[in-house]
């Protein structure tokens, strides 16, 4: 799945720990869902069903400078933000 594929950015952007990481692979949102990555609220993830085969995911996170995320761009916010922007995708 293209979740899979975007593992590596997911941990750089959500600065998730391994087994977060895992519990995500494990447990990928279907097709239509956005969710937040496990114990992180920087990034989320929403999945879409294509036309044809394959898989399409969007990751959106929020990337600031410092160690001390925007909490503007955070949580239930930004999963909210992705949900609308795959919207838009489908």
């Amino acid at each position: 799945m293209a979740v899979n594929l975007l593992l590596p950015r997911v941990q750089r952007q959500a600065r998730a720990s391994v087994s977060r990481l895992r519990q995500l692979a494990d447990h990928q949102p279907g097709p239509g869902r956005t969710v937040l990555v496990p114990g992180a609220d920087t990034a989320a993830l929403a999945r879409l069903a294509p036309k044809g085969e394959g898989d399409i995911v969007l990751m959106l996170s929020e990337d600031s400078a410092g160690d001390t995320p925007d909490r503007t761009y955070t949580g239930e916010g930004l999963r909210k933000a992705a949900e609308a922007l795959a919207e838009e995708l489908r």
